[in-house]
């Protein structure tokens, strides 16, 4: 049996390297005439949700979009997926932020 060493690139290399991909295929697609991005909002009456795409959440977050598809991979996020496309309701993710947000320890002498 061969002994293989696997080394494991630097997490933040790929995170990089994912994002690229990503915007490449964007542009790729965008070229093409094809929408790449939902619109942001379908207003369709006052009770409709805004939903948005995963660069817009990335971006909303302040995280990069590679981090974004792993929390969507591991079911951290809440989501919604119609075919392909993985778009998030803003009203539920600020909910799951105000849930998953802790409060500082208060430092008591």
């Amino acid at each position: 049996m061969l002994n293989m060493i696997i080394e494991i690139p630097d997490l933040k290399v790929i995170s990089k390297k994912l994002d690229r991909v990503i915007m490449l295929l964007e542009k790729l697609l965008g070229d093409t005439g094809q929408q790449s991005t939902p619109p942001a909002s379908v207003p369709v009456d006052s009770s409709s949700k805004q939903m948005m795409t995963v660069k817009q959440i990335a971006e909303y977050l302040n995280i990069s979009v590679s981090t974004v598809y792993g929390m969507v991979s591991a079911r951290r996020i809440p989501f919604l997926k119609i075919g392909s496309r993985v778009l998030f309701d803003l009203s539920a993710l600020k909910r799951w932020i105000a849930k998953n947000s802790h409060s500082a320890l208060s430092r008591s002498r």
